[in-house]
């Protein structure tokens, strides 16, 4: 991706109008409740200089969204380039995630979500990718379904917009490697500490930090050796194994069960179970950990957790 900054010594305070108009919205009374906002620095661009990322909740005719804008800054001038990008409906949807991926050697804004059944139990899986140095989407992976007696039937693939096989679908998505940013609900990614962090030169997740997280990819971590709690950066509240890491990685796919979908937990238990994470039937997981009845896991979007090892295959 070409771009036209120039990444010497940006001032990232100069985000912060930005997100204290994001602040003084999320508090009005038309949209208090859970409609709340999150935020975080990133160089997404490749140029070197961090982009301000914010997800937010709004309504958008009388539908509850989750919704991303993308904020750069040029000749010392905050400007807009991604806005309003729609992540998932809050109406049945199941999740919605956003983040980085490295896709292609480049870079991307990534979003994706699913959409939860309709009256005719269908499904589908949509994952984009944005370009953010150009403004504009990229790429985008869509997975479609119907549900009958807890197995997925008439199966369909496409890579923007073009229909594909399996194989095809897989092998490609296969390539791009999730870097999750923002953990919704979580204060560490608030505005409010957004702001603090800017203020301690602190709030970005680029170079380094970034990279540690970038290292549980689908297949990736497989590449690294040995499990370890690498594994687990910016994974937060995630038990470790207390009988130790496995001495490679192994790769699961989380077989049927009632409810389509095993849920990932913070330790090898029944409680625990983090909210609305899960990893879907079918999806492939690398495992790191066993202990007792339970497998630590990671996917393919950078998710960690445990769940129950009877569920895996």
């Amino acid at each position: 991706m070409a771009s036209t900054k120039v990444a010497a010594e940006q001032d990232n305070s100069l985000f912060a109008p930005v997100i204290r108009s994001f602040i003084e919205e999320s508090s009005k009374e038309r949209l208090k409740s859970s409609r709340t906002a999150y935020g975080t620095l990133y160089d997404l661009d490749g140029d070197g200089a961090d982009e301000l990322l914010i997800v937010y909740r709004r309504e958008l005719d009388n539908i509850p969204m989750l919704l991303c804008d993308v904020y750069d800054i040029e000749n010392g001038q905050v400007k807009a380039v991604l806005e309003k990008v729609e992540i998932f409906s809050e109406v049945g949807g199941d999740s919605g995630k956003v983040g980085a991926a490295e896709y292609d050697g480049n870079v991307y804004l990534y979003t994706s979500s699913k959409g939860g059944w309709t009256l005719n139990m269908q499904n589908s899986e949509l994952t984009n990718l944005y370009d953010c140095a150009a403004g504009e989407l990229y790429t985008s992976f869509r997975h479609k379904w119907f549900q009958e007696m807890n197995a997925q039937t008439d199966n369909k693939y496409s890579i923007e917009s073009h229909s594909c096989s399996e194989a095809d679908y897989r092998k490609e998505y296969s390539k791009v490697k999730f870097i999750d940013i923002i953990e919704m609900d979580k204060d560490s990614y608030s505005l409010d500490t957004l702001l603090k962090n800017l203020a301690s030169g602190s709030a970005s997740l680029s170079s380094a930090a970034a990279g540690t997280k970038a290292s549980g990819g689908y297949g990736s971590a497989a590449s690294a050796g040995k499990p370890g709690p690498a594994d687990l950066a910016g994974q937060d509240g995630v038990a470790l194994p207390s009988n130790g890491w496995l001495e490679s990685y192994e790769t699961k796919h989380v077989k049927g069960t009632s409810s389509g979908k095993a849920y990932l937990r913070w330790e090898p238990s029944q409680e625990g179970r983090q909210y609305k994470r899960y990893v879907a039937e079918g999806e492939e997981v690398t495992v790191l950990a066993r202990e007792g009845e339970y497998s630590l896991v990671k996917t393919k979007d950078g998710r960690a957790g445990w769940v129950t090892s009877k569920l895996l295959a």
